[in-house]
């Protein structure tokens, strides 16, 4: 009988312990993880807002210190058990003090770990804490009401992260085939090196920067008009886009230094910086474009690209080995020899007045 109790007393020990390795639960509509440490660090704080859970470890904790009197360590053993359990009563959780919250979506090996090993080392010690001639007797009887424990808890997993429509687990499979898909047709060209723009049509007028920190993360960020960046820095006479909330007539709208804008029904620019989406389901967590930077004078493709970024697993895919970035004003000013030969918004006779600067005199 003291085998059994030792081996459930390390194998609980041991789960617990494994369990800090591993995700607790998924949270929003892209399943992010929730590091199983960081929670047992500062679970506490969940009492505010009415989750319990956390202290299942303080009642877990006097249970294996009153591991010798198993009748003391038994009752206290199943109240962690019956307190870990209530997390799945739960449907959102707090992720910041706004306050604001985000729906618990799966649990991870962090949380089934957890309970199984609350759940085993309470079972070994009410076991233990039975007469020695009370039923179920013998050694492997009480160590089927173990070993029917972990069987349970194993199911119950396989079915939740694994088989159940929408789990943690098919979710990531489609993530990995819609990444790899994307990744073969990923590519960074620049047919025409000889090109020279003067004015882009930028659709949309907007870019992004894409790169990995130190810590192995990748981040992208949305960077809005960036025909104008290259206007003030005198790179292009002038940029246009497509006109979508300020006028119900023209279609376009055309930039000069220090204007607001002009209303025009034709474009006119030398070449064209068109950037489409792929429209992927937002639980993916996947980023991917197709940019083509094209002469609108002889209609053929100056350069092209696409790419790739996987948000939740750290991937980025764009065609180049080992790239560790992207940045759409990088690619656009390198295929198109972008320099500073036009006026710029340090040109202006008095910085920062309010001077009119005119098509004619300074746009050209």
């Amino acid at each position: 009988m003291k085998n059994i109790e030792h081996t459930s007393l390390w194998a609980s020990l041991a789960m617990y312990a494994a369990c800090l390795f591993f995700p607790a639960f998924y949270i929003g509509i892209t399943h992010e993880p929730q590091d199983s440490l960081s929670l047992l660090l500062m679970g506490w704080v969940g009492l505010l807002e009415g989750h319990f859970s956390w202290f299942a470890n303080l009642c877990y904790l006097v249970a294996i210190l009153n591991y010798r009197r198993p009748d003391v360590s038994a009752g206290v053993g199943f109240m962690a058990l019956f307190i870990a359990l209530t997390f799945l009563f739960h449907d959102d959780i707090m992720v910041s003090a706004a306050p604001a919250y985000k729906k618990i979506v799966g649990y991870g090996y962090g949380y089934f770990l957890w309970v199984t090993a609350i759940g085993l080392f309470s079972i070994a010690q009410l076991m233990k804490a039975l007469p020695r001639n009370s039923p179920p007797e013998g050694l492997f009887a009480r160590s089927f009401f173990c070993a029917g424990w972990l069987g349970v808890c194993i199911g119950l997993f396989i079915y939740h992260f694994y088989l159940r429509e929408g789990s943690t687990y098919s979710l990531e499979q489609e993530r990995s085939r819609v990444f790899s898909e994307s990744c073969e047709n990923a590519k960074y060209a620049i047919f025409m090196r000889d090109e020279k723009a003067d004015s882009i049509f930028f659709d949309p007028d907007r870019g992004v920067e894409i790169t990995q920190w130190e810590d192995g993360t990748w981040h992208v960020g949305f960077v809005g008009r960036q025909g104008a960046g290259k206007l003030n820095s005198g790179m292009i006479r002038y940029y246009e886009k497509a006109e979508r909330n300020n006028s119900k007539t023209a279609r376009y709208r055309r930039f000069y230094p220090n204007h607001e804008g002009t209303e025009v029904d034709a474009i006119q620019s030398s070449h064209s910086v068109v950037t489409k989406t792929r429209d992927l389901a937002e639980s993916l967590n996947i980023y991917a474009a197709h940019i083509v930077i094209r002469n609108l004078e002889s209609s053929q493709v100056v350069a092209e690209t696409r790419y790739v970024l996987d948000k939740t697993n750290g991937r980025f895919c764009n065609g180049v080995d080992g790239g560790k970035e992207f940045s759409t004003s990088r690619f656009v000013t390198d295929a198109l020899n972008l320099q500073r030969d036009h006026p710029s918004i340090q040109d202006w006779p008095e910085a920062g007045s309010e001077h009119s600067v005119n098509e004619g005199n300074f746009g050209r």
